[in-house]
This record gives C-alpha cells, structure tokens and sequence, in this order.
C-alpha cells in the first residue's frame, strides 16, 4: 500500500451537515456543520488487491477512485488524475456526496 496527501482547492467553499449518530443506548449526538474550503485527501492506493480509494477529511469513509480493470488501465497515475477523478466522483452536488461518507 502506498499513501499521498494533497490539498485541493474549492472554486467556492462547501458546508457539510455531519448526520447524527444513534448511541447503543438510542440517545442521539448531533454535529455542528463544517465549512471548508479546500479538501484535504489522503489517497491510498492497494496495489496487491487493485484499487485506489482515497480519504477526504473530515470524512472517516474513504471513495474508491479506481479497482480492478480500471486500477490495470490507469497503471501508474499521477496526483492529477486521482484530483480529477475525485471531482468526477463528487459531481454536481459534492456536498450530498461528501455526506454519504460520514457514517
């Protein structure tokens, strides 16, 4: 496994609404919004196993940029395109898809 970090920068800054947690005991914990203004990202690429995901702070689930056929056609990829491919990842509403990775 091998790791990269990178700061993006965001034309506009993006306010994500963290979505409550449920506690075992069914009491439930909210959290204040987050504006940020860059992403800050750790990718991980699994070389042995084919894919590429990359962790996007302050978000503890990670999005797979590619696997298995793709991770073979993109051989050894630059900070460019896994940049690229996150904002193809992220679409049009970065925010609902920054939020999906919560918990």
């Amino acid at each position: 496994m091998s790791t990269l970090s990178n700061l993006m920068k965001l034309n506009k800054p993006i306010t994500l609404q963290p979505p409550p947690l449920i506690k075992t005991d069914g009491t439930t914990k909210t959290f204040p919004s987050i504006t940020i203004q860059e992403l800050d990202i750790m990718f991980l690429d699994f070389s042995a196993q084919k894919y590429v995901t990359a962790r996007i702070m302050p978000c503890p689930k990670t999005i797979t940029l590619w696997s298995g056929e793709e991770y073979d056609a993109i051989g050894d990829w630059t900070q460019k395109q896994a940049e690229q491919r996150v904002l193809e990842l992220l679409g049009n509403e970065p925010t609902k898809v920054l939020e999906k990775l919560f918990w």
